[in-house]
Formats: structure tokens, C-alpha cells, sequence
């Protein structure tokens, strides 16, 4: 009851504390203060939502206030990720300056260009030299691109060219016929009597 007193009656012990507190969290309660309207939700008796134009209300009102949820994250969201208004309209107002000096500048352009004679056949050969010009940019990658398979059909040819030798050295390894133990004595003689030469 004494502080109830002293807030009426503005007494100084009471009133600065609550005001050190509030002045330090300003944006903070702004913040809140803002989201309770939105956020608290309305208590509606039970009785009044047995009615079904009530409860259809009310679920539209609680889904409504879920939508304001999610917005107002994404807004949080886009404050803080970096982007500020004042910096995209000026980069706006700047683009949209250079394409005021463009313009001025393709229209003085032309007002020379005109006064040239024979400036649409200029005009017809400037776009065809562009035209060419993108056709000789598409064929050198296209060159480029042929260069690289090439490179990548000779590398598998060679492969499958060591393949065919190695499956040839093999087929002729078995179309040899098995040696017998005649033979192995045989070849055995022929290294002994070498070794014995040496």
C-alpha cells in the first residue's frame, strides 16, 4: 500500500527506480509493448464458443495471430541481416542516374551517327560484325570443347589399345598347351647344364 501511495502521489524513492529501470531497457519494452498488442490473446468465455460463428471467428483470429508470428520473425530476420533501406535506395538512385547519363549519351550517339551518310548501311555492318563476332565466340569454345574429347578419346584409345594386347598375350598363354612333368625335367636339365656352362 505505501507504494501504491507513492506512485499516486509521485514520491521520488519510488518513482526513479521504476524509471532507471525503464529508461535502460527503452527499445526492448518498446518492442514488447508493440508485440503485446498483437500477441495477447483474447480470453472468450467457453460457453459463448459452443456457437459455431464464435468459434469460426475465434480460430480465424488464433490463426491470424500465428501468421503475425511468422512475419514478424521474418522481419526480425531482414532487419538484422544487414540490408538497410537507406543503402538500397541509394544504390536505386545511383543506377538510376547512370542510365539517365546512358541514355543522354546513346541519344548524342545517334544524333552523330545520323548525320553521317550512309549511316544505315554502317548501322546493318556493325550489326553484323557483332553478329559474326558472337558466331566466332561460340565456335572457338566449341573448338575448345572438341580439343578436350579429342584429348580424352586418344587417352581411352591408348588404354584400350595396352586392353587388347594384354587379353592377345593371354589367349596365347592359353592356347599353349599344358606341360607335363616331362617337360618341367626337361626345361630343369636345359638350366642346370647352363648353369654348369658358367
Amino acid at each position: 500500500s505505501s507504494f501504491r501511495q507513492g506512485l499516486v502521489t509521485g514520491s521520488k524513492p519510488v518513482v526513479h527506480p521504476i524509471l532507471h529501470w525503464l529508461l535502460q531497457r527503452v527499445a526492448e519494452l518498446k518492442k514488447r509493448a508493440y508485440l503485446a498488442r498483437f500477441l495477447v490473446k483474447l480470453e472468450v468465455p467457453t460457453e459463448f464458443l459452443l456457437d459455431d460463428v464464435i468459434n469460426d471467428t475465434y480460430h480465424q483470429y488464433e490463426e491470424l495471430v500465428e501468421g503475425f508470428k511468422t512475419y514478424h520473425k521474418e522481419c526480425e530476420h531482414l532487419r538484422n541481416s544487414g540490408f538497410s533501406t537507406a543503402e538500397i535506395r541509394r544504390d536505386i538512385n545511383a543506377m538510376e542516374e547512370e542510365k539517365d547519363q546512358l541514355i543522354k549519351r546513346v541519344e548524342r550517339l545517334k544524333k552523330r551517327v545520323e548525320s553521317v551518310s550512309n549511316h544505315q548501311r554502317m548501322l546493318e555492318q556493325a550489326r553484323q560484325l557483332r553478329v559474326e563476332k558472337e558466331r566466332e565466340e561460340s565456335l572457338t569454345h566449341q573448338k575448345q570443347e572438341q580439343k578436350n574429347q579429342l584429348g580424352k578419346t586418344y587417352k581411352d584409345t591408348a588404354q584400350c589399345e595396352m586392353g587388347v594386347r594384354t587379353v592377345q598375350c593371354m589367349q596365347k598363354v592359353a592356347s599353349e598347351p599344358a606341360m607335363g612333368q616331362g617337360d618341367l625335367q626337361g626345361m630343369e636339365d636345359k638350366v642346370c647344364t647352363r648353369m654348369e656352362f658358367f
